[in-house]
């Protein structure tokens, strides 16, 4: 397509390709949420088990993480969250074997350059848990993979996956209406806070 000028700017930005990947993710144990609300494949509101016991924080560069879906049974939805973390630090080793030796869980991921219709921020997707399948959805530890790299320009790398079985696809995060949080930065703070108890 040429480039075309329409006053001061372009057009035809927009035909652009957007790269994705997920640029934060929260996680929480399953026994930290006393409820969830969801329909049409949003979870718009969480109750916390406890007041101050929310989402662990963790925050990527591009290429560091993603989630894949695979529906080839019908009945289920297998979803895997991947993380890469070249040259980890001793806090995020740390925060990682802790989500490793975590049995059940929920995460919340924020992915790039994709704009929710609701919040009009980038998206955030609830992972672990659907209508059907309820709780027992759960994401949980399913492998790792470290390596010290070869050459002296290689970096040291820690690889780890979770997986999920939900019956249905990944919903949205579109809300937390009982904190009264529509934006990405509000439901961010409650998904940290844990104030709706």
């Amino acid at each position: 397509m040429p480039i075309t000028t329409a006053g001061n700017g372009l057009t035809g930005v927009s035909e652009c390709p957007k790269s994705g990947g997920i640029r934060r993710a929260w996680f929480c144990e399953v026994s930290d949420i006393a409820a969830i609300v969801a329909a049409d494949s949003a979870v718009t509101d969480l109750t916390f088990a406890s007041a101050g016991t929310g989402f662990e924080q963790i925050e990527f560069k591009r290429n560091e993480a993603e989630y894949t879906e695979n529906g080839d049974d019908p009945r289920v939805n297998t979803v895997e969250l991947s993380i890469s973390l070249p040259n980890p630090t001793g806090a995020q080793r740390a925060l990682l074997e802790e989500l490793k030796s975590t049995c059940k869980m929920y995460a919340v991921v924020e992915l790039y350059n994709e704009e929710s219709a609701i919040t009009g921020d980038n998206r955030l997707m609830f992972i672990g848990y659907d209508t059907k399948a309820k709780d027992s959805a759960f994401l949980t530890y399913s492998g790792h993979e470290a390596t010290s790299g070869r050459a002296r320009t290689d970096d040291s790398m820690l690889s780890l996956t979770f997986t999920a079985e939900q019956a249905h696809l990944v919903y949205e995060l579109t809300g937390l209406s009982g904190a009264s949080a529509t934006t990405l930065d509000d439901i961010v703070t409650e998904l940290v806070d844990a104030t709706n108890v």
